[in-house]
């Protein structure tokens, strides 16, 4: 199984490679967890949720940041949906083993994607949960053609 990633090693991460200026973030002060649930809660909307923090906002936009690549999202989708190795990522994508394999690597540093070896090969996957509703939400939210989808019919 693959190593998951504690939310202070993405701030190192973002930080050394992404040249991302993130606030002093202690261990615990920044929650994944409960960003999402601010997206997701239904008082989001009606402003009950609590605000985001600081840190909270930054680490978000990075990882906007990280998925705002069309090749980086396409991985993501795939390894989402079914856990392959970086060549047959690298085939359905349409780019080349090199430029897959160094954006997994921005991926699996962040903790978006996780890997375990089989042999000689390292098989990408989304485990985390928060990923993949995000993932999903997304392109349920933008039709094929690149359009807004319609919003889904009242209960």
């Amino acid at each position: 199984m693959g190593r998951r990633h504690h939310p202070d090693s993405m701030i190192a991460y973002l930080r050394n490679h992404l040249n991302v200026r993130i606030g002093a973030a202690g261990p615990g002060e920044l929650r994944r967890r409960e960003t999402m649930s601010l997206v997701t809660s239904p008082t989001a909307r009606g402003g009950g949720a609590r605000r985001p923090a600081l840190p909270q906002l930054q680490a978000a936009a990075s990882t906007f940041a990280l998925l705002s690549s069309p090749v980086r999202l396409h991985l993501v989708w795939l390894a989402a949906n079914a856990p392959r190795d970086v060549g047959t990522l690298a085939r359905e994508v349409g780019v080349t083993v090199a430029s897959a394999s160094q954006h997994l690597t921005k991926l699996r540093l962040a903790g978006v994607v996780t890997t375990r070896s089989v042999g000689r090969n390292h098989i990408y996957t989304v485990e985390d949960p928060h990923i993949l509703t995000l993932v999903g939400q997304i392109f349920d939210h933008i039709s094929p053609d690149g359009t807004l989808a319609p919003d889904p019919a009242p209960r």
